[in-house]
Parts: structure tokens; C-alpha cells; sequence
């Protein structure tokens, strides 16, 4: 199985990657839409496939050798509108303390702009393993959908570990700040 997804991955990667990336973007209005007219499974599942394409887009890329500066930003751009969106919008309806949003996108935009100043050992084996990007988006998908489908308690406890892990992930770079600022 995984030897047929790499062949198809090799000939289709750079245009199914960045048509990842654009569903992702183009879901982001439908997905709330659907929150508004109370479709709770319709928007948890297109949550669900949200997340699921952030999983593999970069795959995709990697797979075919297709990787590009364009897409990576692109990425990263879709990644936050899609978190921030869905923050902002629960936190709006009551079923999420605003902090969690505050939080999040301060965090992010935070070591966006200082990360390339931090850079360590630490904050790779941290923040780059799959394992790390991949449990702090499967908890943020978590989260999301569980509020979604309006079980608060539920998606309350994970996004709550998702700020935990957020701010785990920020450790590093605010260390290494720490560090090249006493010099």
C-alpha cells in the first residue's frame, strides 16, 4: 500500500500537494458555514479532512521531490488561517475561554518571527520530528471537532493540551532568544 501511494505520490505530488494546501484554504468559509447552519457532522468531518490534508500535503511534496519555497509558505499561511479561524470562531461562540486563541496566536506569531534567530539542537529535536508536528495537529483536529460536534468538555480538554503544547513548542525559541540577547 505504501509502495502504491509513493508511485502515485511521484507522478501527481506538486499539483495534489498545493491542491492540499488550496482545499484546505477554500474549506476554511464552508467549514464555518456549515458550524452557523448547526450541520455538526457535515463541518466536523470537513474539519476532519482539513486536518487530514495538512498531513499530507508536505507528504505529497516530499514524496515527489515537487517541495518549493511557494508551497511551503503557502503551507504554513493555510496552516494558520485554518487554526486561528477555528480558535477565534469558538472562542467567540462561548465554547472556548478566549485566551486559548490569544495564546495561540501570539505563541505563533512569536516564534514565526524569531525562530530564524533561535535556532539549537533543541529546538529541532523539539519542534522538526514528526511525531512533534504531527501529535499538535492530530490534538488540534481533535479539539476542533469535538467542538464542533458541541462536545465542549471534550474539545475544551484538548485544546487545552494543545496550548500546552504550543507553548512546549515555543520553549526553545524563547530560550534561544534568552540566550542571544545576554551576549
Amino acid at each position: 500500500m505504501k509502495a502504491r501511494f509513493s508511485s502515485w505520490m511521484e507522478r501527481h505530488g506538486r499539483a495534489t500537494a498545493n491542491a492540499l494546501t488550496l482545499f484546505r484554504m477554500a474549506a476554511i468559509p464552508f467549514a464555518v458555514w456549515l458550524l452557523e447552519l448547526e450541520m455538526r457532522i457535515a463541518a466536523a468531518v470537513l474539519i476532519a479532512l482539513m486536518f487530514l490534508s495538512d498531513a499530507l500535503d508536505g507528504k505529497a511534496a516530499r514524496c515527489s521531490g515537487e517541495t518549493s519555497s511557494y508551497g511551503a509558505r503557502l503551507d504554513v499561511l493555510t496552516d494558520r488561517a485554518v487554526e486561528w479561524t477555528f480558535w477565534i470562531y469558538f472562542g467567540i461562540k462561548g465554547a472556548l475561554p478566549f485566551w486559548v486563541a490569544g495564546v495561540v496566536i501570539i505563541r505563533t506569531l512569536g516564534t514565526g518571527l524569531f525562530r530564524k534567530h533561535s535556532h539549537s539542537e533543541w529546538s529541532r529535536a523539539l519542534c522538526d520530528p514528526v511525531w512533534s508536528r504531527g501529535g499538535y495537529g492530530l490534538v488540534k483536529a481533535l479539539a476542533v471537532s469535538f467542538l464542533a460536534l458541541e462536545m465542549v468538555s471534550a474539545g475544551r480538554a484538548f485544546a487545552y493540551v494543545a496550548v500546552a503544547v504550543c507553548l512546549m513548542r515555543a520553549a526553545p525559541t524563547v530560550a534561544g532568544l534568552a540566550v542571544r540577547f545576554e551576549k
